[in-house]
């Protein structure tokens, strides 16, 4: 049986311990506070099979991802001087 999430969602779980995890690290990511990936890993220690958590910690895993800018290549100017990428 699927529950349903503060914000009405119906998740892929049956555990409830897990979806009010959930709704944690998605209110931590939401406010930019703490660390969002823990929460959502006690999720996942809860119910392994819970698909949308395992959806959620791969979306953090890209924005953290997006958010260090890249490769070290990446900073360099066609002369290889080091540059500071935007904010």
């Amino acid at each position: 049986m699927a529950l349903r999430n503060t914000h009405d969602l119906e998740l892929s779980t049956s555990s409830g311990r897990s979806v009010e995890r959930y709704d944690a690290a998605l209110t931590l990511l939401a406010g930019y506070f703490l660390d969002p990936l823990a929460e959502i890993d006690r999720a996942l220690s809860d119910d392994r099979d819970f698909v949308s958590g395992h959806c959620l910690r791969a979306a953090l895993g890209v924005l953290a991802a997006e958010r260090s800018g890249g490769t070290s290549a990446d900073n360099e100017d066609d002369s290889g001087t080091h540059r500071r990428r935007p904010v």
